[in-house]
């Protein structure tokens, strides 16, 4: 996915843009609504201060999720009118609600068969 002059390859893309679809080699997006990051201790830093200050200048984009693989958490950015709301989702029975998009996501589905190091 290209963001100004940068590709960059986030672990999830969802697209609204049936343009996107079109492009049958898979190669890239330009108009993601929904960009996901599985993070960890090595990429945390890399995710949150490098990748997403380029992610949310797209215009398409209205959620960004970093996705814990330490605990049940997942970080919500969702974009406002003039600014981006955050929020932390912790805990398996956790639902986080992407209304602009009407999903549900559960944090019991997402870390299904998953056996984190804290338990």
């Amino acid at each position: 996915m290209k963001t100004g002059q940068r590709y960059v390859y986030p672990d999830i893309i969802y697209t609204c843009d049936p343009v996107d679809l079109e492009n049958d080699m898979g190669i890239w997006v330009n108009s993601p609504c929904l960009l996901i990051e599985v993070i960890s201790d090595s990429t945390q830093s890399k995710d949150f201060h490098d990748k997403r200050p380029h992610y949310t200048k797209l215009p398409s984009l209205l959620y960004y999720l970093l996705v814990s693989q330490i605990d049940y958490r997942v970080e919500v950015f969702e974009r406002n009118v003039d600014f981006w709301k955050y929020q932390v989702i912790e805990g398996i029975d956790a639902i986080a609600e992407l209304s602009l998009l009407q999903i549900s996501l559960s944090l019991k589905a997402v870390y299904e068969g998953i056996t984190l190091d804290s338990e």
